[in-house]
């Protein structure tokens, strides 16, 4: 508070107490697990998998799903289509607005884009995703649902979990080993959303912020880059009416 010296209080018994209760909560005596990772506490990691699979099957019950997944394959159903249809061909960028600031985009990993050969819509095997913003699944609840709902996504698409790209700058070391574990792809830079489509991909941005969406389509301002791209997230026309 205002008009307070600034104490420095010391207790090693507190201390010592709180990081014996850290440690019996992650089901180790060992190190912590921000030091350690999943692999040092697979009990912690198997309780939050288990919560992950349990959020799934609740999902897989309810009327939200229900609806959810009909939209969804049906959306994307048409976007398929009107991919094989349509050639691929670009147009001068007309870009709208500030251009967002430079920073040094993420290389998309070479066994994303499909093989010489393969053809653009072999299969759905050859779509990829990225997902943004997915939070702290380990501890909220909400961040969970949202996990579940990718990997119920990716199911029903029959789009690798490989082939799904994830970035948080929140995950944990311990969040991070059971998204791979899951089969996901763990990115570790930081892309700003401006993520450059090479191929046709999902983008599953719940509730991330506005400039994240314009970073994305600055990015790809293009017919032909647009063309390829599906984003699960917020309203646009919620956005527009906000601001």
């Amino acid at each position: 508070m205002e008009g307070c010296p600034w104490q420095t209080v010391s207790s090693k018994k507190g201390t010592k107490k709180r990081i014996n209760k850290i440690r019996t909560e992650i089901g180790g005596e060992g190190t912590t697990s921000w030091e350690s990772g999943c692999q040092d506490n697979e009990v912690d990691c198997g309780k939050i998998k288990l919560k992950i699979q349990q959020a799934k099957e609740e999902l897989t019950t309810s009327t939200f799903w229900y609806f959810c997944q009909r939209l969804i394959e049906d959306c994307f159903s048409k976007f398929v289509e009107q991919i094989k249809e349509k050639p691929s061909f670009r147009v001068e960028d007309i870009r709208p607005g500030e251009e967002p600031s430079s920073t040094p985009l993420h290389q998309q990993d070479t066994q994303l884009v499909p093989e010489p050969g393969e053809g653009a819509l072999g299969s759905r095997h050859e779509f990829n995703c990225v997902c943004y913003g997915v939070g702290r699944f380990s501890s909220c609840i909400t961040s969970r649902y949202q996990l579940a709902l990718l990997l119920l996504l990716l199911e029903k698409l029959q789009v690798p979990k490989h082939r799904c790209r994830v970035f948080d700058p929140l995950f944990s070391r311990w969040e991070i080993a059971i998204l791979q574990a899951l089969g996901l792809t763990v990115v570790f830079e930081n892309e700003e959303g401006k993520h450059k489509i090479l191929t046709p991909t999902i983008f599953y941005m719940i509730h991330c912020g506005k400039a994240l969406y314009n970073n994305l389509l600055w990015r790809n301002w293009s017919v032909d880059s647009l063309s390829k791209v599906i984003i699960i997230g917020n309203s646009f026309k919620r956005i527009e009416e906000r601001f």
